[in-house]
């Protein structure tokens, strides 16, 4: 690897992200936690490491955030495999977790983010706001309602959710589409409260009526299985772009 940590990243990414077509996504999330500045970001699903390593250098660069990133490791048997990361972890058996951790402390963005083993469901859950949200292991209808009933509550009002290749699989692009013209009219389908307690339905509801939803479907132009991302775009009901700063 090159001996700048930024250049070494890259290189990484580049040469592992199309494992699960995050070469390019990763720095669209660099990009976009650069100009957002989140305090809170989770990810589920390492995969190969690029998209949390690409945001732990934002993070970095930022000066502020933090980054946590869960995986049940089931896909780690093939993938330390990868010539890269068979590479990297000089031919010895290592977990997931313990080789993305030293690989984050090689590039210098160890203060930032945090790897860890577990199996979903159930989905983790959090104290305080989540400002970033990626989801790169179910983009199944059933799971889309899953993460979005248990996540949206945990939401910051400003905030975006990532669901990984949901954009084309039909089934969840037209679930998605569904969901956030009922959520922008204060509303949400009775499937949405399935097996959700009463607190927590409240608090579902609450949050659906007092925020607005964009959906952005990014697909890339590559003949893949997994060439898009759809982006739930949250922030409060209100006539002018949150978060709200100076306006000309």
């Amino acid at each position: 690897m090159a001996e700048d940590p930024r250049l070494a990243l890259l290189e990484y990414c580049r040469e592992t992200g199309t494992t699960y077509g995050t070469e390019d996504f990763s720095v669209f999330l660099y990009s976009y936690v650069k100009m957002s500045k989140p305090e809170r970001v989770v990810e589920l699903g390492t995969g190969v490491g690029t998209c949390a390593l690409m945001i732990a250098q934002a993070l970095k660069e930022n000066g502020k955030g933090s980054l946590f990133s869960v995986d049940d490791g089931s896909h780690w048997g093939n993938l330390q495999h990868h010539p890269v990361i068979e590479r990297l972890r000089g031919g010895t058996p290592v977990e997931a977790q313990l080789f993305f951790a030293r690989l984050a402390k090689q590039l210098e963005v160890d203060a930032f983010v945090q790897f860890a083993r577990h199996r979903v469901p159930p989905l983790p859950s959090f104290e305080l706001p989540l400002d970033i949200l990626f989801s790169d292991f179910d983009h199944s209808p059933d799971g889309i309602l899953t993460l979005l009933r248990h996540y949206l509550p945990q939401m910051a009002p400003v905030s975006s959710i990532f669901i990984d290749s949901a954009s084309t699989h039909l089934p969840s692009c037209l679930l998605l589409e569904a969901l956030c013209r009922e959520f922008n009219q204060g509303t949400m389908p009775a499937s949405m409260l399935v097996g959700t307690k009463a607190d927590r339905a409240e608090k579902l509801r609450h949050f659906i009526a007092g925020h607005q939803f964009q959906l952005i479907h990014m697909v890339e132009n590559k003949d893949r299985e997994q060439n898009s991302t759809a982006w739930i775009k949250i922030q409060p009901r209100d006539f002018v772009p949150h978060p709200l700063v100076k306006m000309h």
